[in-house]
């Protein structure tokens, strides 16, 4: 394209807010006052973002630690799922799976680290107004704070549902 020799103006607008990935970006060529052309030009806009990825391969069932993880600036265009953002997000939770060295670390792949484990024996309290009873109780299956975990009575041998409130004590919800 020939330019007339003149105070030569490129004005760029880009159609959407927050475009990421490939894009056309539409780019005006103006000499002075005078609108001379626009013209198309693709172009690729990359997204930096801090991310988490295991520092070291990591094993089902590891309870993560700091020194486990690291941050890594990574294209948010080559992100797929929802990835963790931060240190503190991933600390102390447990790898659902395997984790290869360097691969960022998805929500999906971690969970709460079980307070209690099968075998565990825990009071198990019933409550309704007026009425509390407890009992003990032996666990059937790992579990974490907030989650519904079976456990059997250790008087009566009912298996029964109860949600973990900590290390110790499960609520059996009425």
């Amino acid at each position: 394209m020939d330019v007339p020799p003149g105070d030569v103006r490129i004005e760029t607008r880009l159609d959407e807010e927050h475009p990421v990935g490939r894009v056309v970006v539409p780019v005006e060529i103006r000499v002075g006052e005078r609108f001379g052309k626009t013209v198309r030009v693709s172009a690729f806009v990359n997204v930096p973002v801090e991310i988490v990825a295991a520092r070291h391969s990591i094993a089902k069932n590891q309870v993560l630690t700091a020194d486990d993880l690291e941050t890594r600036t990574m294209d948010a265009t080559r992100i797929r799922g929802a990835v963790i953002r931060s240190l503190d997000d991933a600390v102390g939770l447990v790898a659902r799976r395997a984790v290869s060295a360097g691969e960022p670390l998805k929500k999906s792949d971690l969970a709460a680290a079980p307070v209690v484990r099968k075998g565990d024996i825990v009071t198990l309290v019933v409550q309704s107004p007026g009425l509390s009873l407890t009992a003990y109780g032996v666990v059937q299956e790992s579990a974490a704070a907030g989650d519904v975990a079976k456990i059997q009575n250790l008087d009566s041998g009912v298996e029964l549902r109860a949600r973990i409130t900590d290390a110790h004590t499960a609520h059996v919800e009425l």
